[in-house]
């Protein structure tokens, strides 16, 4: 009896059945079992193999071809490469007497279609202990494989993506920190370090408001807090942040929530930059903007108090005086609007309605507006509202408002699209005396023609109808608009 390991054993018919110690395995049971088995001698011919085995071929050999090593399809290594016989896993165990666990191969099938198998082979001993053949256990593990590969993949993707990040993470010029629900400083980048002039080991585990200057404190706390309770993904800040050595700077914070799949704050990620060169640079700019509108209303108000010294002589008439101060006044209300909106631009609704208001007192019904917003350059206000205030002055002189029942309407709108944009101004009176075209040309006339089609590059048409005077403007966006 061999108690070393498996032999074979003749049936009465002559099929070759497996052994193992004394007990027969019947080749209907050898058939059903799910993994596939080959048998060889110890010269490596096929002596038998099973059904699954078969399957995996993709053929059933027969065993009159004298297959060796399990000749009945090609192996390879699993980076592609041929085994050769000499070096085949049955020839080696045959060889060596000893056992091969757990090794993973690639057969190819009959069909060309290759598959990823694990095998083992055990070697079968005679009764003096030489070997004397062997049985090949190995199954189908292809998918197992592609997942295995897959996730390998993955894996070696992640830690190169990881890789990157944390290289990134250390030598980026903008200072990055991660921090917990209760506002703790759980990591940190060289740059916030240097950004901060505290060390790592200072800042890890620090409240992020420890070092908040206390007038922002507030106001980053609330922030801080909606943000855990999902109040939105990401906000941000800019405030006061006391340095190590106790210079206050400004810095710019974007905070963002990493959640769970549930929606769930995890942590925080914030990205820290040093805006403290910008806020000191845009606080010279507001003090000189400040000292610049100071400045100009002073020259405005003398050039108004000389004007009224100049002009309240007994040989100077009152209407020449009072157009005068009412143009500098216009001049000085448009001024007001732009240093509202920092001089970067105007509304043209807000200075048409400035242009207007005094006239709409007492007689609102009698002067209508209609336009969308349009952001104008300065230049291009300024020169607007100069215009504007003539014709209104001419309209209360002269044209419908000079009359209890006369209407003044002003309707403008954007018309064309891209570089053809522009702006198109309606001005309608109605109700007012009869006009007629002037003999020569007054200073508004020379004001529209100047400031219109001269300076704004735009166009003007003056129309004199008995049922009042009316005006077409037209002026190019794409030189003067914002």
């Amino acid at each position: 009896m061999n108690v070393l390991g498996p032999s074979l054993a003749t049936a009465a018919e002559g099929e070759l059945i497996p052994v193992w110690g004394d007990r027969h395995l019947p080749n209907a049971l050898w058939d059903a079992l799910p993994i596939a088995i080959y048998v060889c001698d110890c010269s490596g011919r096929m002596l038998g193999f099973n059904r699954r085995a078969s399957e995996l071929w993709g053929r059933t050999p027969s065993l009159d071809e004298g297959l060796y090593f399990g000749a009945a399809t090609r192996i390879f290594t699993m980076d592609g490469r041929l085994v050769e016989a000499d070096r085949h896993p049955m020839r080696r165990v045959l060889h060596a007497g000893e056992p091969l666990r757990d090794a993973t191969y690639i057969i190819e099938r009959a069909d060309g279609r290759r598959i990823t198998v694990l095998v083992n082979i055990s070697p079968m001993f005679d009764d003096n202990g030489s070997v004397s053949g062997a049985v090949n256990c190995f199954q189908d593990v292809t998918e197992q494989s592609v997942a295995s590969q897959s996730l390998r993949r993955a894996e070696a993707a992640l830690r190169e993506q990881d890789q990157r990040l944390a290289a990134t993470y250390e030598h980026v010029d903008i200072g990055i920190a991660e921090v917990d629900a209760t506002g703790r400083l759980t990591r940190v980048n060289e740059a916030i370090c240097t950004i901060t002039g505290y060390s790592r080991e200072e800042l890890l585990f620090s409240s992020l408001m420890d070092r908040t200057h206390p007038d922002d404190v507030a106001r980053d706390r609330l922030n801080f807090r909606q943000q855990i309770a999902g109040g939105y993904d990401r906000y941000s800040i800019e405030k006061r942040f006391i340095r190590r050595s106790g210079e206050i700077i400004w810095i710019s914070v974007t905070s963002s929530s990493v959640c769970d799949d549930e929606g769930h704050f995890l942590y925080g990620v914030r990205v820290v930059q040093d805006v403290t060169q910008r806020k000191m640079a845009e606080e010279r700019q507001t003090a000189l903007r400040d000292e610049l509108n100071h400045r100009v209303k002073n020259t405005l108000a003398t050039v108004q108090s000389l004007a009224a010294h100049t002009l309240c002589g007994p040989n100077v008439a009152e209407q020449p005086r009072r157009a005068f101060e009412s143009r500098l006044l216009a001049l000085a209300r448009t001024h007001d609007q732009l240093s509202r909106q920092r001089w970067k631009s105007a509304d043209f609704a807000e200075t048409v309605e400035d242009i207007v208001a005094p006239y709409r007192i007492g007689q609102s019904r009698r002067v209508h507006t209609c336009g969308p917003s349009v952001w104008l350059r300065p230049q291009t206000t300024l020169t607007l509202a100069m215009v504007l205030h003539e014709l209104v002055t001419n309209a209360v002189k002269y044209g419908a408002l000079s009359s209890p029942i006369g209407v003044l309407a002003v309707e403008w709108r954007v018309a064309g699209l891209d570089e053809s944009r522009a702006l198109t101004i309606d001005w309608r009176e109605k109700g007012g005396p009869e006009i007629k075209p002037p003999e020569r040309k007054g200073f508004g006339s020379k004001l529209l023609e100047w400031g219109i089609v001269r300076e704004m590059g735009g166009r003007v048409n003056p129309i004199y109808e008995r049922s009042g005077f009316r005006a077409e403007v037209e002026i190019p966006l794409s030189t003067n608009g914002i």
